[in-house]
């Protein structure tokens, strides 16, 4: 049996799962950010979850890939200092 798995549905699954995450997190916080930020970021988690079905690798290295990825996007929707401080 094959499964068939769809990157285009992923990748809006996990973007629109992103965006939720940020921008309820950001609200919670009273941190504020530009929608134009937060969808780059979404956009960078999702497009990191798609890559991640086809290259595969050391897991503790993709391990330390997710955790930069994570953080990665944190600053891209909440800038640098405010990222720091948060």
């Amino acid at each position: 049996m094959v499964k068939v798995l769809y990157g285009d549905i992923l990748l809006l699954i996990d973007f629109c799962m992103n965006f939720f995450i940020l921008y309820t997190t950001g609200a919670i916080l009273k941190r504020r950010s530009k929608i134009f930020c937060i969808v780059c970021a979404a956009l960078i988690g999702g497009v990191y979850s798609v890559a991640k079905l086809f290259i595969s690798g050391n897991g503790f290295i993709d391990f330390l890939i997710s955790i930069c990825v994570g953080g990665l996007m944190c600053y891209v929707c909440y800038g640098g200092y405010t990222f720091l401080k948060t």
